[in-house]
């Protein structure tokens, strides 16, 4: 999964992560993008570089096949479930 990983970023989307499994990847890790810098932090960890299973969440905001990025206002962190989650808001395109 780390090609697939970098085959992601090389299309230049913007990609953030908006979860985390507790006890496999602290708080810190919220609203950080997918980056191949990041790539590099997700392999000294141990876990899968694309998060499958289950360790990471993401949204996308920005791709090539969009007409617009994605405008967020991002909200608190909070604990969920077991997974420490960053509650975001899409804005209104129009202008909110």
């Amino acid at each position: 999964t780390a090609a697939l990983f970098r085959e992601f970023v090389a299309t230049g989307a913007d990609a953030r992560i908006v979860t985390v499994r507790d006890g496999v990847l602290d708080p810190s890790w919220l609203r950080r993008p997918l980056t191949l810098d990041l790539l590099d932090e997700i392999a000294s960890t141990g876990i899968d570089p694309c998060g499958e299973n289950g360790e990471y969440h993401t949204a996308v905001l920005s791709a090539p096949l969009f007409s617009s990025p994605l405008e967020v206002t991002w909200g608190e962190q909070v604990l969920r479930h077991g997974c420490w989650a960053v509650d975001l808001e899409v804005r209104d395109a129009v202008g909110v």
